[in-house]
This record gives structure tokens, sequence and C-alpha cells, in this order.
């Protein structure tokens, strides 16, 4: 059966109306991941549902949405569970939620709502074992956007195929955009996720140049470098151009000959005038390699030579 995962900070509010919904599955399990909420979370949780278990790590002092999934799926997999069933706190599951999705579902592929509803982007399903063989989500990313986006190319390039299941047995709570923003240090979503989209889009590239994935002390550099010049670009209000060295070698006669990467960007402005690198338009359909940024000036990222894995 079904395990879900949830994550909170401050959205008790919202994890008030649906955890209910979650707990009535039948047969399912329910992992809610105290982040560092501050509306006590996971007292709530433990004294209205004691079936639940609660996730509370104490070292949550900013919000890693990534991290808090990864956490929550492995208390999951620690506890048995097959599937596991990502879902936010503003998603309300009709009662026939499990009933509807489980007979599309089969390993080795990943499962996401045919329901045409954006904001239901964080619902994933997919098996533990699938799950584990792309590394789960990528805790490098920080701050709002793309870690689900990433989560689900990273399965397409290991060759798991994106497959739906019917999307009508749920709702979402509609709320503002501060709300999910405000754990993190960049509060405009469309320059958080526009960062988040340079450095998966090079990663991706990259994993499929070497046929490998990328270990954590590359990914963390890449992700650093790509911060500073996509801040920095913002703060200029100009574009640029990121040109990441991928290999150097030499012919028999000598010559060398060298390969790049190269990613453009254009800036835009938003709806008042208000300069913007980027909005989420740029971002397309899930395993698609054609995400389109582009720009002028010509900055550095420097070499992409592999490193230990």
């Amino acid at each position: 059966m079904l395990s879900f995962v949830t994550v909170c900070r401050s959205r008790l509010h919202h994890l008030k109306l649906s955890l209910p919904k979650m707990v009535a599955q039948p047969g399912a399990s329910v992992f809610v991941v105290d982040y560092g909420c501050p509306d006590g979370t996971g007292d709530w949780v433990r004294a209205n549902f004691p079936q639940v278990t609660v996730v509370a790590p104490q070292d949550a002092s900013k919000f890693e949405l990534a991290r808090a999934r990864n956490l929550g799926a492995a208390a999951a997999i620690a506890a048995g569970g097959e599937w596991l069933c990502f879902v936010d706190a503003d998603t309300l599951l009709a009662p026939d939620f499990t009933h509807t999705a489980m007979p599309f579902l089969e390993r080795g592929a990943f499962y996401r709502p045919n329901s045409g509803i954006g904001d239901s982007v964080g619902m994933c399903i997919c098996h533990r074992d699938d799950f584990s063989k792309v590394g789960g989500y990528d805790e490098v990313l920080q701050g709002w956007g793309m870690e689900d986006r990433d989560l689900y190319t990273r399965f397409v390039i290991e060759g798991l195929p994106r497959r739906r299941f019917p999307g009508h047995a749920f709702e979402m709570i509609r709320h503002s955009v501060d709300l999910r923003v405000q754990h993190y240090d960049i509060k405009t979503p469309e320059l958080s996720s526009t960062l988040n989209l340079v450095y998966c889009t090079a990663k991706w590239d990259l994993m499929r140049l070497e046929l490998a994935k990328l270990n954590l002390q590359r990914r963390k550099s890449l992700y650093r470098q790509v911060s500073r010049l996509v801040l920095d670009a913002h703060e200029r209000n100009a574009p640029f151009v990121m040109r990441l060295s991928v290999s150097s070698r030499k012919s028999v006669a000598g010559v060398t000959l060298t390969s790049q990467l190269v990613y453009r960007m254009d800036k835009t402005t938003d709806e008042s005038g208000q300069p913007l690198i980027a909005d989420s338009g740029h971002i397309r359909s899930y395993g698609d390699d054609d995400f389109t940024v582009a720009g002028e000036t010509a900055q550095d990222v420097g070499s992409a030579n592999r490193a230990p894995a």
C-alpha cells in the first residue's frame, strides 16, 4: 500500500485539514516531517493521530524541502513502506485516492497525477527501490522551486518513464505566494526557481554526457557557482552566458580540442515592469531536455572535470 510523506513548516493550519484525509486512506501509512515548524506540528500530530509517524530533525534551522522529503522517505522505507507518495500539506485527498491510484502502479516507473492542477507539481508516487536508485531528492537545492522537477528528470535519465494516474481524487488548498517563500532567503519565486533551473539543467547535461551521477562535492560546487552568477546578473539587471568547461583532448597532430556547455539567459520584467531573471514559463514538461534560457554577456563557471565518485 501507499506510504504518504508530507512536510510541514508553518502549514499546520493546512495539515489540520489534509492529514485526516491521508490517515483515512485504507491500509496506508503516513509520515509527517516537522521540519522546524514553529507551530508545534509534531506535538499536534502525536496528540491527535498517534498512528502517524512524526519525523522531527533537530538541525532544521532553515527550511530545506528536498532534505525534509528525503528524511520522510527514509522513515517510510525503514518502516517497510513499498510505495512512496509525496503529498504536500495543502493537498486534500478524496476517500478513494488510494483505490484510484494503486491499480496503475508498477515498479520501474514514476507516477504523476493527470490533473492539470499546477499546484500539484510536488505530488509523486514511486517505488522505494526506484527512489533509492536515483538518490532521492537533491539536497543541494535551496529555496523555492525545481526540487520536484529535478527528481522527475533524473527518473527519466535513469530510464524510468513517467506515467499518469487519474488526478480527480484530490484537490488543493489555495494560498498566497508569500506563504510558499516565507522560510526562504530569496523571496521572489521567479528568481529562486530560475537559479535552481540553471543548476539543474547543467547537472542533467553533465549526467547525460558522463553517463553517471554527480557526487555531492561536485553538486555543491556547481550550485555555489551558479548562485553567484544568477544573483549577480539579477542585481545588475543584466543577461549573461554561462560557459561550463567539459573536456580538453589533444589530437594525434597535437591540436587541442576543448568542449563547453553554454547556457544563455535573458532578463525579463514582471507585470509591473520590475526586472526579473526569468519566469516559471521557462519550465516545461518533466523530462524534457530543452529548457530554454537566453542572454548576452559571458562569464565562465569553470571546469567540469570529474571528481572521484
